[in-house]
């Protein structure tokens, strides 16, 4: 013990060098395992009060669109490298549809896929359907398959393979034909080819023309090659998330509708068949976590054989109609091309799970963020892809975004919207309180629609508030004063807590069901008592009745037997009987002596002539008179001695 004490004093005042430090260490805890970025996590259950979210989606390849919108970022910082640091509070959310629209495919998913393994509690890829679909290349650009036509199910309008080679002069018989043709006519990305090839160029700091058709075929197929060195498209979809749950928020590419609640895919389940969950019964986390799972088994049957269909779900959830519809990839909150109210069904989802926030994209509507705001939850429908239909030029890919940009940006208690419109000098800013009470006009306005239908799309400085009404692709904005949206404002019918009703209306008679079947099984159990007392009251009957049988034969033959016993008993004599009766056995006794004797006399007699007859001769054969009477006398005595 000195001696320890004697070292603890001697490391405490630096004797020997160096160990000081290394005592120090000794005494931190043990460094904690790094999280793995590929298990998914699928619930956050809180919000931080401190955490700034920051949620962009379908960027789409457009590397210039990417870098833009992350230079508004009150999180993310940009490194000389080209990548950029996550704060400490800082989360980042891309809400799917990484490729296809721009040149920097391969450059936007590494960069988001860095940011995930740097930070895979805090970085989230929400998966979209073009994120999706590009598993399709094994199966289908295998060269024995390029004559086997696709189907296209999703699309009966679509052209088909033989018809688009006709028309644009391509060998069918070629693999870069068939992939022009998926990206084409299959995934609605015309011009993804050509983008890829000046991609390709660009990673090796050469001229476009320099790139073959079958080094851009070699750019797709190895970025989904689980083989390959670098999938970096397949290595998207296993990182990402179908939905997220964080806080009273719900992140999802396209959209809830009321026939998707609840629903995940399986090789058991049959989309079409299975009707939909009431909403009251659906727990959101459980779904998503379900979701998740589900994908994550499907990419691991596609590692396995890239060629199977183990995978098929996974690419039907993400087309048209897919799972008979019941999908959160492909849907969104549009009629029209106008927005829309949500199913009352998924008002009446959030309001059981305590959703108030939902994020999707998707679905591009106009030059910022729409906004659907019902009393049980706030839709932000934040694809922003097509800000200026008419913008692009007359030849090459077309660019439809603009100069817009937004930042969306969430907060435990509030969303903030803030960006630039297409031609970069309005300012749209505005911030939405989860409780509706805490919001100040005119930002309180943004979410509710008018009585012609049109929506309050967002707050313009200088300009008032931008009220916008789609038909297709094409929306028509205007600008009103605070006054006129006031009193043109539709009311704002919700659920108003019927479904809370409901589900308490449920549990009431879910307790009352609970009650009549305790009250049949005591009845039941009566109803048995009372049988078997009933039987064992007949036993106990029967038990008696056969005793009173068993007592009664013993009765009859006790007294039986007692008269028997009671015939061989003496009975009381009168007086001086007794001699008499002495006298009488010894008279009896005395006859049978003299029997006895009479019998003895009679039997000598008899051996006594039987010694007297001769033997031999005739004489034998004939009695005197004396010996016949003597016979006689013998054979009286006999009689006699017989009576």
């Amino acid at each position: 013990k000195e001696s320890a004490e004697r070292r603890v004093r001697a490391l405490e005042k630096g004797v020997i060098q160096g160990h000081k430090e290394a005592l120090a260490r000794q005494r931190l805890p043990a460094a904690a395992a790094a999280p793995d970025p590929y298990d998914t996590i699928s619930v956050i259950p809180e919000i931080p009060r401190s955490a700034t979210v920051e949620f962009i989606t379908d960027v789409e390849g457009n590397y210039e669109y990417f870098r833009s919108v992350l230079s508004r970022s009150r999180v993310l910082t940009p490194t000389p490298s080209g990548s950029f640091d996550l704060s400490p509070n800082g989360y980042l959310i891309h809400g799917g549809d990484a490729v296809d629209k721009g040149p920097g495919d391969i450059r936007v998913v590494k960069a988001l896929i860095s940011l995930k393994k740097r930070y895979p509690e805090r970085v989230f890829l929400i998966l979209g359907n073009r994120d999706f679909n590009k598993l399709r290349f094994p199966a289908e650009l295998e060269p024995s398959t390029l004559q086997t036509s696709t189907d296209v199910y999703w699309d009966d309008k679509h052209k088909p393979y033989t018809t688009w080679c006709e028309e644009n002069l391509r060998q069918p018989s070629l693999v870069p034909s068939k992939l022009r043709w998926m990206l084409e006519c299959t995934m609605g990305c015309p011009d993804t080819f050509e983008l890829r090839r000046s991609e390709v160029a660009h990673a090796r700091l050469v001229d476009s023309a320099l790139i073959t058709d079958d080094d851009v075929l070699k750019s797709f197929a190895d970025s989904v090659d689980p083989q390959g060195s670098d999938p970096w498209m397949l290595e998207y979809v296993r990182l990402g998330n179908v939905m997220l749950v964080f806080g009273d928020a719900i992140f999802c590419h396209g959209g809830l509708s009321a026939q998707a609640l609840g629903y995940v895919p399986g090789p058991s389940s049959s989309a079409a068949g299975a009707p939909p969950a009431p909403p009251e019964e659906v727990d959101a986390g459980e779904w998503c976590a379900g979701l998740n799972a589900w994908k994550d088994a499907c990419v691991r049957g596609y590692c396995e054989d890239p060629k199977s269909s183990s995978h098929h779900s996974l690419l039907d959830y993400g087309v048209p109609n897919g799972s008979a519809g019941k999908t959160v990839v492909y849907t969104n909150h549009l009629k029209g091309g106008n927005c829309a109210a949500p199913d009352v069904e998924v008002e009446e989802f959030c309001e059981v799970n305590g959703v108030r926030r939902l994020f999707v994209g998707h679905a591009p509507h106009g030059e910022c963020p729409s906004v659907i705001k019902r009393p049980s939850v706030t839709i932000f429908s934040c694809d922003t892809s097509r800000s200026d239909p008419e913008g692009g030029g007359a030849t090459g890919p077309k660019d439809f975004r603009g100069k817009a940009v937004t930042m969306v940006t969430v907060k435990r208690d509030v969303t903030r919207v803030e960006g630039v419109l297409k031609d970069g000098s309005e300012v749209n800013k505005y911030v939405v309180a989860v409780d509706d009470s805490r919001n100040n006009l005119p930002d309180s306005l943004v979410g509710r629609q008018l009585v012609d239908d049109s929506w309050v799309k967002g707050v313009v400085e200088g300009k008032g508030v931008m009220v916008a009404k789609g038909e297709g692709y094409k929306i028509a904005v205007e600008y009103k004063d605070v006054k006129d949206v006031l009193e043109k404002l539709k009311p704002m019918r919700g659920v108003g807590g019927s479904v809370l009703a409901r589900r308490d209306q449920k549990e009431a008679e879910k307790r009352e069901r609970e009650r009549e079947r305790r009250r049949e099984k005591k009845e039941e159990e009566k109803r048995r008592a009372k049988q078997e007392g009933s039987f064992l009251d007949r036993q106990a009957a029967h038990q008696r009745s056969t005793a009173d049988k068993i007592s009664k034969a013993k009765a009859e033959k006790e007294t039986q037997r007692s008269a028997v016993v009671g015939s061989f008993k003496a009975k009381p004599l009168p007086k001086g009987a007794m001699a008499s009766r002495a006298a009488k056995v010894k008279a009896d006794e005395e006859e049978r002596r003299r029997v006895r004797e009479a019998k003895n006399k009679a039997e000598a007699l008899e051996k006594s002539l039987l010694a007297a007859v001769p033997v031999g001769g005739g004489a034998g054969r004939h009695e005197t008179q004396a010996q016949r009477r003597a016979r006689e006398r013998g054979e009286e005595e006999k009689e006699k001695a017989r009576g």
